[in-house]
């Protein structure tokens, strides 16, 4: 009771600076809790979607391909179904906008009663019944303030044809939605895709029959490199193009690349933030128990030994990362919901999956109680050396081995006396001295890391593309 009470009056004296670990360790693991809560549910989500619109396992592109090509390509080993499709890109003719627009016309198929390859999923409006009618996204119609039942006009084949927009879609293949790999950004007033029949765009097209793209689905237990190269030997014939596995369509690689960042940010950015709190209490307690130490010795006389009078001031340092922990992990479930509903409208994931959020809340908790105890015991641990007549008397000053003085000796004319008191406590404390360095240095770290990822994220982005898979890039 004696040595909480003495806690207890010892971090009310130094509130301040307890107050600043625990919110150093509340930020870290509320970005904890929020990265890793929103990785893990979009990521649960993004399955899900894939899973119940049966996203592809590999896409292709040909010249022209006839309908009756599909059985052969069924009867590959690890095939398990394939649709061919027509697929064009036509230029939007607005009134009033000079700016170039593109919509990807993609054919879906005319019976919709069954989940077809990348099965597009109706947001608003009705059937596609007309050879003119489409569906296009909900963001392309905000933008140009269009309706359902509103025309568009497109010119095909250098003739202009007007379509009429019957509903809103949401696909699998456009969770991310642009054009290229030039275009990093979506961008809904200059790009979008919609969707009619497989009848009405081949006659729009005038290649009723033949198709130019393919997607397909892969067995259990088979993966895309099993089947590639006989796919490749069947396609050549009919000119092709592109060949690749999903995880090389924009949308499922960009849509990757921020999860993978997401993952790496989820230990780095909090770990700044701990260290920068294991750093802070090392140096507090080193200082209290300096100015503590002849209670220590006192302590110590009475009987106290050295693992009570340590878990003493580790109680500082627990406590420390337990409120730390507390805070972090209200702010960490109130952060991971708006972080998610955030990404979720911004990727177009219409799905949502529930993570794990009470092992976040357990593991930050742990987090914060031992980081705040490891830093007290850093800090402490040196109280176990002294004896009890020692520690009631003043320390001697330490000796500085290597004077610093004497191997630079201009310093002398260039400091004054208060700087050369500094640099001599500098030599005297060189642990310490170079935790404040790493310390400082950790913060200047934080303040740029946000801008250089942007341009990290983007290197990665376009350097997955290089990949061998990928020999038929545009």
């Amino acid at each position: 009771m004696i040595l909480l009470r003495k806690a207890i009056r010892s971090m009310w004296g130094n509130k301040r600076a307890y107050i600043a670990c625990i919110v150093l360790i509340s930020i870290g693991l509320m970005m904890y809790i929020a990265l890793g809560v929103t990785v893990d549910s979009l990521t649960a989500s993004v399955d899900k979607y894939y899973r119940e619109h049966r996203m592809a396992d590999g896409f292709a592109r040909v010249q022209a391909i006839p309908s009756g090509a599909s059985a052969t390509i069924r009867r590959i080993d690890g095939i398990q179904d394939v649709e061919l499709r027509h697929v064009q890109e036509v230029r939007v003719v607005m009134p009033d906008n000079d700016k170039i627009i593109i919509l990807r016309l993609k054919s879906v198929p005319n019976q919709r009663d069954t989940i077809h390859i990348n099965n597009v999923g109706l947001n608003q409006g009705s059937d596609l019944r007309f050879d003119s009618d489409i569906w296009t996204a909900n963001e392309f119609m905000e933008i140009h303030s269009l309706e359902i039942g509103d025309n568009i006009t497109v010119i095909v084949g250098g003739q202009e044809r007007r379509l009429n927009i019957v509903g809103t879609v949401h696909s699998p293949e456009y969770i991310y939605m642009v054009r290229g790999l030039d275009e990093m950004l979506p961008d809904p007033e200059t790009f979008s895709v919609a969707y009619m029949t497989a009848s009405a765009l081949g006659n729009l097209l005038g290649r009723s029959g033949v198709y130019n793209d393919l997607v397909f689905t892969l067995n259990p237990g088979y993966e895309f490199d099993d089947v590639e190269s006989e796919l490749e030997d069947i396609l050549t014939r009919y000119g092709l193009t592109h060949l690749y596995a999903r995880e090389y369509q924009i949308s499922a690689s960009l849509l990757q690349v921020q999860l993978d960042s997401m993952t790496a940010m989820t230990g780095s950015i909090p770990a700044v933030f701990m260290f920068m709190a294991i750093v802070i209490l090392y140096l507090m307690l080193r200082r209290v128990i300096e100015q503590d130490r002849m209670q220590i010795g006192t302590l110590k006389a009475f009987g106290y030994s050295n693992g009570a009078i340590l878990a003493h001031y580790m109680f500082y340092g627990a406590a420390t990362g337990a409120l730390g922990g507390l805070l972090g992990s209200i702010l960490g479930y109130i952060s991971a919901g708006a972080m998610f509903d955030m990404l979720a409208e911004f990727f177009k994931i219409p799905y949502s999956a529930d993570s794990p959020m009470f092992a976040y809340i357990l593991t930050s908790f742990a987090i914060g109680i031992l980081s705040g105890a490891a830093g007290a015991f850093m800090g402490a641990s040196s109280i176990l050396k002294l004896n009890p007549a020692e520690a009631m008397r003043a320390p001697a000053p330490k000796l500085i081995k290597h004077d610093i003085l004497k191997v630079l000796p201009f310093l002398k004319h260039i400091l004054t006396s208060f700087g050369l008191m500094s640099v001599r406590s500098i030599m005297r404390s060189k642990v310490r001295s170079a935790f404040v360095a790493v310390g400082i240095m950790f913060v200047r770290h934080t303040g740029v890391c946000g801008f250089v990822q942007q341009y990290d994220r983007r290197d990665d982005a376009q350097s997955i593309y290089t990949h061998p898979a990928l020999r038929y890039e545009d």
